[in-house]
This record gives C-alpha cells, sequence and structure tokens, in this order.
C-alpha cells in the first residue's frame, strides 16, 4: 500500500441516489466512449415516453454507469444537474472527502474495469450487470488526501482537454478535405465524363475457386485493403504459380493501378505502389487503370470523397448481394480535367491528408501516454506533491 493510501469498499465512498428526476433538466445517455451526452445529441436518436419524474436524478459530481455496460467502462461524471433513464444506476459521493473525477478515471482503469466484470451478475456477456450492491462491495486502493486525489485527477483531465482540442482540429481538417472535395469533383464547373472513359480498363477481381497454399502468391480481397489506402500484405491467402497465371492470363497488376472495394466493405481505395510484388484479387476488388490523361492520384481521391463513398453506398445497397456492378460503377461521372489541373487538385489533398495523419498520430500517441500515466498514478506507483 503506498504511503498515504487507504483501501475501501466503494459502498462507503458512493451512495446509490434513487431521487426523481425534475421537470426542466436536460436528459443525458450514458455511453462508453464519451461519457454523458445529452439525449438529442446522440447519432442514434432515442425517443421517451417517461415523464420527468420516472427518470433519476444526476447533481452535478455523481457518476451514473450503464449496468449492463459497466463491465465495457459504460460510465459518465456529471458537471452539471440533469436526468437518466431508470435503468442507469447513479453513485453520489458520501461525503467531501471523495473526489469524483478522480473516481471517474479510476473506474475507468483496466484494474477495475476487470472488477466491475468480475462483479457483475449473468449467465453470459451479454446478460452481466452490476447492480449497485455488488458495485458496493468492490474494494479499490485510494489517496488518503482528497488533496492528492483533485491533483491526480487535474493532471489527467489536462491530458483531456490536449486530446480534445486535437480531436476537434481533426474534425475540421476533415471537414475542410471534404469541402474542397465537393469543389473539386462536383462543383469545379469543368465537364463531366463517365469514368470508364477515363481508365484504360475496368475490371473485378478472379470469380473462381481457388486451392489455398502454404506457400505461392497472395491472392487479395477486400479486407487486404485498408480504410488508410494501404494494402496490407498480412498473412494474405496465397495460391499456386499455376492458378496466378491462369487468373492473369489476359492483364497483370501494374504499380499505378487503383483498387476498389466492391463487395463486403465498400468503398476502401488503394493506389498499386511500386515494388509491391506480383498478386492477385478476387472479386470483391475492382481493378481501374486510368488512361494517360489522367493521374492515378486523382483518381484516388476521387473515389475517396465523400461524394463518391455516399454514391457507392447507395449503388451497394440497391443490389441484392449488397455490391457494386461495374456496370454501375462504369456510370459514375468525373470532372474532365487536364494534367496539370489534376496535380493542383492532388497537391492540395495531399497537404490536407498529411495535416490529418499527423494530428491524428499526435493524438492518438498522446491517449497511449495518458494511458501509461493513469496506471502510474492511479495506483501511488507515481506520486503527486500537494
Amino acid at each position: 500500500m503506498p504511503n498515504g493510501w487507504k483501501e475501501s469498499r466503494l459502498g462507503d465512498l458512493f451512495g446509490k441516489r434513487s431521487s426523481p428526476g425534475l421537470s426542466g433538466l436536460p436528459t443525458v445517455s450514458v455511453t462508453l466512449d464519451r461519457g454523458l451526452v445529452l439525449r438529442e445529441n446522440l447519432d442514434r436518436k432515442m425517443e421517451t415516453t417517461l415523464e420527468p419524474h420516472q427518470h433519476l436524478l444526476v447533481k452535478s459530481g455523481d457518476i451514473a454507469y450503464n449496468m449492463m455496460r459497466m463491465w465495457q467502462g459504460a460510465l459518465g461524471l456529471a458537471d452539471f444537474d440533469c436526468m437518466v433513464s431508470p435503468a442507469y444506476v447513479v453513485c453520489e459521493p458520501k461525503d467531501k472527502n471523495v473526489n469524483s473525477k478522480f473516481f471517474y478515471y479510476l473506474f475507468k482503469s483496466p484494474a477495475l474495469i476487470k472488477k466491475f466484470k468480475n462483479s457483475s451478475r449473468g449467465l453470459t456477456e451479454d446478460r452481466l450487470r452490476l447492480y449497485y450492491d455488488d458495485f458496493g462491495e468492490i474494494r479499490v486502493k485510494l489517496p488518503s488526501s482528497i488533496q492528492e486525489q483533485e491533483k491526480i485527477a487535474k493532471i489527467l483531465s489536462t491530458w483531456d482537454e490536449a486530446i480534445e482540442k486535437l480531436g476537434q482540429l481533426e474534425i475540421q481538417i476533415a471537414k475542410t478535405i471534404q469541402f474542397f472535395s465537393l469543389k473539386a469533383f462536383e462543383n469545379s464547373g469543368k465537364r463531366k465524363i463517365k469514368i470508364s472513359d477515363a481508365l484504360e480498363f475496368l475490371r473485378d477481381g478472379t470469380h473462381g475457386t481457388h486451392a489455398n497454399m502454404d506457400s505461392g502468391i497472395p491472392l487479395l480481397s477486400a479486407k487486404d485493403i485498408g480504410a488508410d489506402g494501404n494494402i496490407t500484405m498480412n498473412a494474405p491467402r496465397l495460391i499456386s504459380e499455376e492458378e496466378y497465371r491462369k487468373i492473369q492470363s489476359k492483364y497483370e497488376i501494374n504499380a499505378g493501378d487503383v483498387l476498389l472495394t466492391i463487395v463486403g466493405t465498400i468503398g476502401r481505395v488503394a493506389i498499386v505502389p511500386e515494388g509491391l510484388g506480383r498478386f492477385s484479387v478476387q472479386r470483391s476488388v475492382a481493378i481501374l487503370r486510368p488512361s494517360t490523361r489522367y493521374r492515378s492520384d486523382y483518381l484516388y481521391y476521387y473515389l475517396r470523397s465523400d461524394l463518391i463513398q455516399k454514391r457507392l453506398k447507395k449503388s451497394a445497397n440497391a443490389s441484392a448481394q449488397a455490391g457494386i456492378y461495374l456496370g454501375e460503377l462504369a456510370k459514375l461521372e468525373i470532372e474532365e480535367l487536364d494534367i496539370k489541373e489534376q496535380e493542383q487538385v492532388i497537391k492540395k489533398l495531399k497537404v490536407l491528408d498529411r495535416r490529418l495523419y499527423l494530428t491524428t498520430a499526435i493524438r492518438l500517441n498522446l491517449q497511449n501516454q495518458k494511458q501509461g500515466l493513469m496506471q502510474q498514478l492511479l495506483t501511488g506507483k507515481k506520486r503527486v506533491k500537494v
């Protein structure tokens, strides 16, 4: 036990608030990754027929949790008075020596998540529930000093604020990309042609059945095309040299070809890089080879644009097999730009893409660092001055 720390039952630190909701208070929901969220701000709108008094009151400083998903970390800290569904559990601090924000972070730690799961009741994971009485019996270690709890919470909050700002910057960059793409690929004022007229050829991968081999030539599918635009070769399916030659008897996949997933995961795009080596693709992947009048990068960004992605998914949903037929794909219209104009679009989007990539990488790095810091601070391995 760290010096100046103690062990307590959660039931000695938090009581169960059962007060009814009050008219005029906002209704919130408990989410897995965003804590408490106003119900009207949820991506999936949820209607309720409950009157305010049939909800549970949540006071600022309370922690509300979803008893069916607490073992996954579904909880939130209230920073204003509100109401929640009676299906949730509302925990109120029992005295001034409990800093709710400290416990919010503690409850999000892997060690406590494991304890929540072990204390939940149910025969299967989808039926697990953490009732307040079982929650109250869980024992935790914490600083005896409220000042140390507050300092730890403040440090972790500072990291969260930095991560949140980076997340907002990512959204802004993504919106800029979306706006510029719409202007470049839809509203440029240029004449449009069918995409088939901008290609040397358009075809999908093999429809045949091929034996798997322990060694051989990769046969890629939609799962091997990453959302980040990369082609992954991590343990791909392999076929024999003979099968490969049969598939590729009339064409080869070349560097600069553009791959588009058209079955299963719809709309992922990648450019075949130099030096990747030989491979074939299954029918879930289409191969688009641009003519000399079009740059591969331009076609890549065109297919990744929000407008075209929506059209692809709409076309796939209209298909009986939940895929995109090549005939439908060939009907897409693309702006008729000369090479210089295409390069201007490519240059702008590459700069924005790079900015988004770096911002995301920094945010993810901060999240990883914060997780390590949480483990140190919330166990007393790293002490803070108070």
